[in-house]
């Protein structure tokens, strides 16, 4: 089914879905940059610290030449030494103001992007904070990890990019996948997916196609209105949602399917039994099948 009435099948389908992933892309690309804008800025820092380490070393080092040959060689010559011990000291002065300026504006460059990213982190908690209430029927919330807890490179010993933020329950945090139920892991996943659309449908006023398989599959008869009123919400967006379902109960497609008038609902309909092949188990059970989708029409519309 299809939160969308189904056209025709027409060549330009394939060119509306390129069209689709270009318009992706474009958007994509500002936070790719302002990542890789990110990372650089924060390279550079530590190339100025490891310089200044250098350069500290080499005072010492020029430091502890000047003593000994101080003690070896005639005053003249000393002299002469601290001359140009004196110079070197003038030139690292100069290098150390010059690396002090490029250090804070990169701080404050970074300070920027990190803004953006904090706003945008912000957003998301609050949208995933409503999908997932809209689902659990108890209070959640993200707790994202700070900047310096986040996973500085990719590998064995380093945690998934996801393990960046925890899904909080009711006030416990759930710092693992382990601590949610097989149900949870897979709404509490389509919370947040729903989330980032969803901050980037305000930024862009676009919309995508999301599809979604089997989503009753997971949930028993309590949930499953809860689950079809969670996916509806983030239909009203304008975004067209494809949907599968086995049909093994009665709840699940009339409460999908409420947003629309009943005179439309079956327009939205792909009803394999139908348009398939089935096997014959299934044609079997035609009857079983056909009453629940009569049931959709007959069922109450959403507000």
């Amino acid at each position: 089914m299809c939160s969308k009435s189904l056209p025709s099948m027409s060549p330009d389908h394939g060119a509306s879905s390129h069209s689709l992933a270009q318009a992706v892309d474009a958007t994509a690309q500002p936070l790719q940059a302002l990542l890789f804008q990110r990372e650089q800025a924060r390279s550079r820092i530590a190339e100025l610290r490891a310089e200044e380490a250098r350069a500290l070393q080499a005072l010492a080092e020029t430091s502890e030449a000047e003593l000994r040959y101080a003690q070896q060689n005639p005053a003249s010559a000393a002299k002469i030494m601290r001359i140009t011990i004196n110079q070197m000291r003038s030139r690292e002065a100069a290098q150390k103001d010059e690396r002090d300026s490029c250090l804070a504006s990169l701080n404050e460059e970074l300070a920027s992007t990190n803004k953006v990213f904090d706003k945008i982190q912000s957003r998301i908690a609050r949208a995933f904070k409503k999908y997932a209430t809209l689902y659990l029927d108890e209070p959640c919330d993200v707790a994202f990890l700070r900047q310096p807890e986040l996973p500085g490179k990719r590998g064995p010993q380093i945690k998934a990019p996801h393990a960046a933020f925890f899904p909080v329950v009711s006030g416990q945090t759930r710092p693992s996948a382990q601590a949610l139920s097989d149900a949870q892991r897979s709404f509490v996943d389509l919370a947040f997916r729903m989330a980032v659309v969803d901050v980037w449908h305000q930024l862009t006023e676009r919309t995508v196609t999301m599809v979604v398989e089997t989503p009753e599959g997971a949930v028993d008869i309590a949930y499953m209105q809860r689950v079809a009123t969670m996916i509806r919400t983030f239909g009203d967006q304008g975004h067209t949602l494809v949907i599968t379902t086995n049909l093994n109960n009665d709840i699940f497609l009339p409460e999908i399917m409420a947003k629309w008038p009943k005179n439309e609902r079956t327009a939205h309909i792909l009803n394999l039994i139908e348009e398939g092949n089935p096997r014959p188990v299934q044609i079997a059970q035609k009857g079983r099948f056909s009453s629940i989708i009569r049931l959709v029409g007959s069922h109450p519309r959403a507000t």
